[in-house]
């Protein structure tokens, strides 16, 4: 919500790049590590970036294997063109009321949301484990 409400236009613009994005895990796991810290900078807390300064070594190992299905690639990129879609909606919109901007960053929260619960599916059916077999 708050890279949303803070940067809307610098997100749009990395979402952007998604587009073209090689169907590589590599490929993915540096996108996907770019597009996590862009939010975090845009969040405007310092707290955020602090703590996921700890987590690039694990991002890097476990976003490997991740990515390596190509399901979850599929996924990531629908997540990414989604949120894009959420993002130039608001932009071509007329009503930049208080309440559209809440309506839109709802809309965000409800696509990370949704792309979180997805990938919680794959661990649940055992997809990802089965791939490091």
């Amino acid at each position: 919500r708050l890279a949303y409400r803070n940067g809307r236009a610098a997100l749009s613009t990395i979402l952007e790049e998604a587009q073209n994005l090689p169907d590589m895990a590599e490929s993915f796991v540096d996108f996907d590590w770019r597009l996590q810290r862009t939010m975090v900078t845009l969040s405007g807390n310092p707290v955020y970036g602090l703590m996921l300064n700890d987590f690039d070594r694990m991002f890097n190992m476990l976003g490997s294997h991740y990515f390596s299905l190509k399901i979850a690639r599929d996924m990531s990129r629908n997540y990414y063109r989604n949120l894009k879609m959420v993002l130039d909606e608001a932009d071509v919109s007329s009503d930049h009321t208080e309440d559209c901007c809440d309506q839109k960053e709802d809309q965000v929260a409800d696509v990370v949301e949704k792309a979180m619960n997805e990938v919680v599916q794959l661990w649940r059916q055992g997809l990802i484990v089965k791939a490091s077999d």
